[in-house]
């Protein structure tokens, strides 16, 4: 679900969290708001968020962090707060409600679900690069998926869609043994959905993929 600046207030914290009991969902709010504006928009709509936590962060930080937090305060109430685990997983403190983080340029992502996932996000414009390192994070068999996504009519948006992919696949199972985007392989099932397979630790998961105009977000439950 895309949001942008002004919709954030009409979020519903109760129909986000029932909704998460039921389905994933990962909500992405893009916005182009300083830090002061946002900062000042946390102490408008956010009060409980304090922001001394953030006083050692630079703006990127700052920026990355708080419009997750907010985004977080919005979907799941005023208490609800992000906390990360020693392996830099984030989790909701003191709720069953499981989630995952990833931002991207100016768009910033939270999902929610009943069980653990991986989400991640990644713009369009990062194709130059993801196409360029292709071969370092994709097999010779999954450099073939390349072609699977001509709807895209683009291969650096293909090698995005399958960059974001495998980063989902990491966040979801983050063990110890998955040292690298090449331990995991994917298969393409239909075009908004692949396949992915960790030998390593014998797991295999469902990648789903949404599109919107800027980036592509995917997510591996």
């Amino acid at each position: 679900m895309l949001l942008f600046e002004e919709e954030l207030r009409y979020l519903s914290s109760h129909s986000a969290m029932l909704t998460a009991r039921h389905k994933t969902v990962a909500y992405l709010w893009h916005h182009h708001l300083s830090v002061l504006q946002l900062t000042d928009l946390a102490q408008l709509l956010f009060p409980l968020l304090d922001l001394n936590n953030y006083a050692s962060f630079s703006n990127k930080r700052l920026k990355e962090r708080l419009s997750v937090d907010i985004l977080s305060q919005a979907l799941c109430g005023p208490s609800s707060q992000i906390g990360h685990t020693q392996s830099g997983k984030p989790f909701l403190v003191n709720s069953p409600v499981e989630i995952s983080v990833s931002h991207t340029g100016n768009t910033y992502a939270l999902s929610l679900s009943s069980h653990p996932h991986g989400m991640d996000i990644e713009k369009w414009n990062s194709g130059p690069r993801a196409l360029k390192i292709a071969n370092k994070f994709l097999s010779a068999e999954e450099i073939q998926l390349l072609d699977a996504f001509g709807y895209l009519h683009s291969s650096e948006k293909a090698a995005t869609l399958l960059w974001s992919a495998k980063e989902a696949v990491y966040k979801r199972f983050n063990h110890s043994k998955l040292q690298s985007l090449n331990d995991i392989r994917l298969t393409l099932l239909t075009n908004r959905q692949l396949q992915a397979n960790v030998p390593q630790i014998q797991q295999s998961s469902v990648v789903n993929i949404s599109l919107y105009p800027h980036c592509v977000c995917t997510c591996c439950e």
